[in-house]
């Protein structure tokens, strides 16, 4: 059942605001949740992203289950974020995408390599959503049809 849900969400730098009908299936929302609905706003909204990269190539992880994920972020401030705060990542550098580009050929590509698409991560140890291509897509056609 859809509801109409109006939200606030605070982040280390900026309080949002959101409002727009959400698959309620509980009263509370996870920080990572939050952060990843955060993600499609801002993208949609901007038609920006960013991805993390150095020398070697763009930053991925592997998560508890073995699963590895690419980070990406929505804003240049949460890559800056990640790179200051998470050690692993000190000599990586933002790198700018565009959303056209994400969709039409970075998600394909992470599909083929078998990579799973990290929204938002935050924090000390990065830590986040991590979701299909095929899920991603999904949250920005959705977003599209509001």
């Amino acid at each position: 059942m859809a509801v109409f849900v109006t939200f606030f969400a605070l982040t280390l730098q900026s309080a949002w605001y959101c409002s727009r009908p959400l698959l309620l299936l509980s009263r509370t929302m996870s920080i990572s949740a939050a952060h990843a609905d955060n993600f499609v706003v801002e993208v949609s909204r901007t038609g920006k992203l960013w991805a993390i990269r150095d020398e070697a190539g763009f930053a991925t992880s592997s998560n508890l289950s073995g699963e590895k994920a690419m980070p990406f972020w929505s804003s240049k401030s949460r890559a800056l974020k990640i790179i200051k705060n998470v050690e692993a990542y000190t000599t990586f550098q933002p790198h700018e995408l565009t959303l056209e580009a994400f969709l039409d050929r970075w998600l394909p590509g992470l599909e083929s390599d078998g990579l799973l698409v990290g929204l938002n991560w935050s924090g000390d140890r990065a830590t986040g959503y991590d979701l299909t291509s095929d899920e991603v897509k999904k949250r920005f056609f959705e977003r599209s049809r509001l």
